[in-house]
Formats: C-alpha cells, sequence, structure tokens
C-alpha cells in the first residue's frame, strides 16, 4: 500500500485498534510518509490560473475546502532541486456525482484530457513543443480540472503513472507510485499529503465518530473519547471544542494515547437539538460529532379544574388531576 493511501485509511485504522496496544500496533512498517510528487490544490473557478498561478511553494497548495457547487482542482508536480522534466501520464478520478465542466493543460505542455464518468487519463509532453520546464524544489502547474462538486468527495490522483524526468536524448519515463487528493464538501475532518521536509507528520484518530446527550435544561453530563496518534511519537494532537457549551479535560496517560473528557453543560440553552464538534488536530484532523437534546423543563403543573359547588366529584377523580 502507498503512503498517500495509508494516510487516508489510517482513521479507519486508529478506530479499529485497541488504543492501549495502539503505539505497538504503529511500529508496523517503515518510511510510510515519503514525500509525494504530485499535489492536488482546490479553490473556486479561476478562469486564467494558467497564466497567472501564484503557487511556487508546497506549502501554498490547499487541499481541502468546505465549499461545494463549481470549484477548480490544480494537479502540480513537485521535484527536488536541479530536475528537468519533460513529460508525465496519470490518472486522475472522482465520485460519479460531481459533474466535469471541462479542464486545460498548463504551462506550455501539449497533451490530452481522456475523460470517462468518474475519471480521466492526463497526458502532458513539454518537449520538443516546449523547453523542458526546471523544478527548483519548487511545484509545477500542470493541469487544471472544473467539476461541479455535488456534495463531499476528493479528486485523486492514482497509480499508474509515469514521469520523464530530463530531457531528450538523456531522459526516460520512470514509474511513479503515488496516490494524492484534494478533498471538497468537507464538513470537518480531513487529512493533507504532507509537503517535502515536513517531519513529523502527525495523524490523529477519535475513537467515536459521535457522542449523544440528552438533558433537562440548566443539566450537565460527561462522556470520554479515546484518541490515538501515527506514526508513533509523530506529533502530539490538539484537541478543541467548537461549541461553547462543550468543555474538554484530556490525561495522557500513556505514548500516543489520551483520553479526552468531554463535558457539556445544558445552561442557558433553550429546548430542543444542539450540534458541536470535538477535533483533534496534527497535520490532519479527525472529528467526533455531539449531539445534545436538551428537554423542556416541566414547570409548574397547572391549577386543577375545580368543579362549581352543585357539581360531586369524587377525592379519586380530584386526584387524577395532579398525576
Amino acid at each position: 500500500m502507498n503512503a498517500s493511501k495509508s494516510r487516508r485509511r489510517l482513521v479507519s485504522i486508529l478506530r479499529s485498534l485497541p488504543f492501549l496496544t495502539l503505539g505497538l500496533a504503529a511500529t508496523v512498517g517503515a518510511n510510510m510518509m515519503p514525500d509525494s510528487p504530485i499535489y492536488v490544490h482546490v479553490q473556486a473557478v479561476q478562469p486564467d490560473f494558467c497564466d497567472t498561478n501564484p503557487i511556487t511553494e508546497c506549502s501554498q497548495i490547499v487541499q481541502h475546502t468546505y465549499a461545494t457547487g463549481e470549484l477548480e482542482f490544480d494537479i502540480f508536480l513537485w521535484g527536488p532541486e536541479p530536475w528537468f522534466v519533460a513529460g508525465c501520464a496519470f490518472h486522475v478520478t472522482w465520485p460519479i456525482a460531481w459533474q466535469y465542466l471541462g479542464g486545460e493543460i498548463c504551462h506550455g505542455g501539449v497533451g490530452e484530457i481522456d475523460v470517462s464518468p468518474g475519471s480521466a487519463a492526463i497526458s502532458v509532453d513539454w518537449w520538443p513543443y516546449y523547453d523542458c520546464p526546471q523544478l527548483h524544489d519548487e511545484v509545477l502547474l500542470v493541469a487544471r480540472l472544473i467539476f461541479d462538486v455535488d456534495g463531499y468527495g476528493e479528486l485523486s490522483v492514482r497509480p499508474p503513472a509515469t514521469i520523464t524526468w530530463d530531457c531528450p536524448p538523456s531522459g526516460d519515463p520512470g514509474p511513479v507510485d503515488w496516490w494524492s487528493s484534494a478533498t471538497a464538501g468537507v464538513i470537518c475532518a480531513y487529512c493533507h499529503d504532507k509537503c517535502p521536509g515536513e517531519y513529523p507528520y502527525c495523524v490523529p484518530g477519535l475513537n467515536s465518530d459521535e457522542l449523544q446527550f440528552e438533558l433537562p435544561e440548566g443539566g450537565a453530563d460527561q462522556q470520554v473519547i479515546e484518541a490515538g496518534v501515527y506514526p508513533p511519537s509523530g506529533g502530539t494532537p490538539h484537541f478543541a471544542a467548537t461549541e461553547p457549551w462543550m468543555s474538554l479535560s484530556v490525561r495522557h496517560p500513556g505514548p500516543d494515547y489520551w483520553l479526552v473528557m468531554v463535558t457539556v453543560d445544558a445552561t442557558g440553552l433553550d429546548p430542543g437539538r444542539h450540534e458541536g464538534w470535538v477535533t483533534a488536530s496534527c497535520g490532519c484532523r479527525d472529528c467526533t460529532h455531539v449531539t445534545l437534546d436538551v428537554l423542556p423543563s416541566q414547570g409548574v403543573p397547572e391549577e386543577p379544574d375545580v368543579a362549581p359547588p352543585d357539581s360531586a366529584r369524587s377525592w379519586g377523580r380530584i386526584k387524577s388531576l395532579y398525576r
């Protein structure tokens, strides 16, 4: 399994592992986070982005958005100094529900975008049509794709792929195994491909997708979330609550293992459902959805319907009015 695919599956893996043995289980495998030679940027549609692209460094690439609707996904190559690139070919996939609106090859390249339902094969050549671009530890904009995004999903660059480093006659296509993506319609959780030189890389995992509370007005309650991180000793997540009626208390009883006490307080809240998130962030972000249903208070019982003096009622009937 390649590194980027491992990262995207990691949250579900963390949730399936016994957290007390997380540190041991996560030590399997080495060098799980190599630098990726390709990155996907997502943004609002910029019709002239091929010509005006201001992005030169990986850190400027945006890999997730909460937006839906018309969006563009921009595909960048990265190479260490002083590499030249003569051409590349790769596949991309996206959710079937997304409508492909168009795309173009950038930076003077000549190629094609062969679109099928939910996928496309992209090939680009700079040589012999254009001088081979040189990558000075920078990113190179290869292509842009435009979609009408319907709901959450990701555009992924998947193997098989080739990159031709160096211009002919010395350049030869070489296979590259990568798996990179950008996500749109994000609700809370996301994960990024790390940029070159970023280490340690931290992927947090929370063992609960959702916490549910039901309280009377003014009531309070607590529940615990278990949290882990990958790779081992890869960092310390920052835990946060998105709503003022939630507060967190964090314990760190063991390496790469945390206990997050979530306290909810219904004081001052109107009856009805209230929603928020507990987040764990460090490179990637995992989330637990929290729902709080505040029950209306019973209040003071209404005065019973007192019968007129000339109407006889039994004591049992009167008592029943208070039940």
